[in-house]
């Protein structure tokens, strides 16, 4: 549980909470049950509860639109986004948050699909929960990786909308390659010299330090094709071979340098 600091307002007068621990912390995490699961305290139903745009937790601003980390029961944190902070306008104690989660990909139906990064989270639609601010452990970095995007990723990412109702990945990812799949953001794509299409590395037994400066590379279907053979093909042009991050990295020709 948090204390507060002093009288909550109402939001036409202050927008912001102040919030720290106070003495019945233990003794309300024993009345959970599940100290490491996020509280679901539910107010008073005669309580009026005011609307805010912030609070601080621990010295630490939180506001509306922000992504945090959530005690859990299991190894590693829940992670979702603040969509709603309200008090009763007396009460800093008991602060409640409205959160948005999102999901890890072996916890959606179906688990972990092949494109799915190390870091990669899916953000729900429709699964949302009402939690008290003791839940909170603090900020958390999530970006929203764009397909194609210049964007270096140093952390949690995610790329594609879930509904937790239906259990179904609503966005539809650019696929490449053979085996027609979008890319993993943690493995290269590599682009044909003559087609131009974006195969996955792996899939063509692509490997990077085989391949020389000044050497063109062809995928399965031009080679077929007779390009590179003097056959009329269409000669190397250079390009960068890139991850969904959209931070280029050493193409083929530069890898031997």
């Amino acid at each position: 549980m948090a204390a507060a600091v002093d009288a909550a307002q109402p939001p036409s007068n202050k927008r912001r909470l102040s919030t720290g621990p106070d003495e019945e912390t233990d003794e309300n995490q024993a009345m959970q049950g599940q100290p490491h699961n996020p509280f679901k305290l539910t107010p008073p139903a005669e309580a009026e509860l005011f609307d805010f745009k912030a609070f601080i937790l621990d010295n630490q601003e939180y506001k509306i639109g922000e992504n945090l980390s959530i005690l859990s029961t299991e190894t590693e944190p829940y992670y979702g986004e603040l969509l709603r902070i309200q008090a009763m306008k007396n009460d800093r104690r008991n602060v409640y948050l409205t959160m948005r989660w999102f999901y890890r990909p072996h916890e959606i139906i179906g688990g972990r699909r092949p494109y799915h990064g190390e870091n990669e989270l899916l953000k729900s639609v429709d699964h949302t929960d009402r939690i008290h601010v003791a839940s909170v452990i603090g900020p958390c970095h999530i970006v929203n990786l764009v397909p194609g995007a210049e964007k270096e990723i140093t952390g949690f990412y995610w790329r594609e909308e879930y509904t937790a109702v239906k259990g179904k990945i609503l966005t539809e990812l650019p696929r490449y390659c053979t085996c027609s799949l979008p890319e993993n953001p943690d493995l290269p794509l590599i682009q044909c010299d003559s087609c131009e299409k974006w195969f996955h590395a792996d899939c063509v037994g692509f490997v990077m330090e085989e391949f020389k400066e000044e050497d063109p590379w062809y995928c399965p279907e031009c080679e077929d094709a007779g390009v590179g053979e003097g056959s009329g093909g269409k000669g190397p042009v250079k390009k960068q071979h890139k991850t969904a991050a959209g931070k280029a990295k050493p193409t083929k020709k530069q890898a031997s340098k």
